[in-house]
């Protein structure tokens, strides 16, 4: 990923998660940009989401699951993210709160390669 592509993802997702009263760690704006990265190069070849740009899976895919966090992070002591496809929401719940045990459950084996892989 060009460093200009990994700049622009950072400070979208950023701006987005601060607009949502969330504080982002710079661990978790680093994973997350790599979850994008891995999520669009495995995207080509296996369809895992309908959204092909990567600018555009912050605001579609991990803002839209981060919407979810307050709740996950005060009151669950698991994730189990059931039809998790390309590891939405599942991942991205899970990076700001390793702690917590996560899980994604999938059944389409090509998607399940794509998450096996992210470990």
């Amino acid at each position: 990923m060009a460093s200009d592509d990994r700049e622009n993802l950072e400070a979208l997702l950023e701006k987005g998660l601060t607009d949502a009263k969330i504080s982002p760690s710079t661990r978790f704006i680093k994973q997350t940009v790599d979850f994008i990265h891995e999520l669009a190069k495995w995207n080509k070849s296996y369809n895992l989401t309908a959204v092909r740009d990567p600018l555009q899976m912050v605001p579609l895919h991990i803002l839209d699951s981060m919407a979810l966090y307050p709740f996950v992070e005060e009151q669950m002591q698991d994730i189990l993210d059931v039809g998790s496809g390309g590891g939405l929401p599942g991942i991205p719940l899970a990076l700001p709160i390793p702690k917590k045990n996560s899980h994604c459950l999938i059944v389409m084996a090509r998607k399940r390669g794509f998450l096996i892989t992210l470990k």
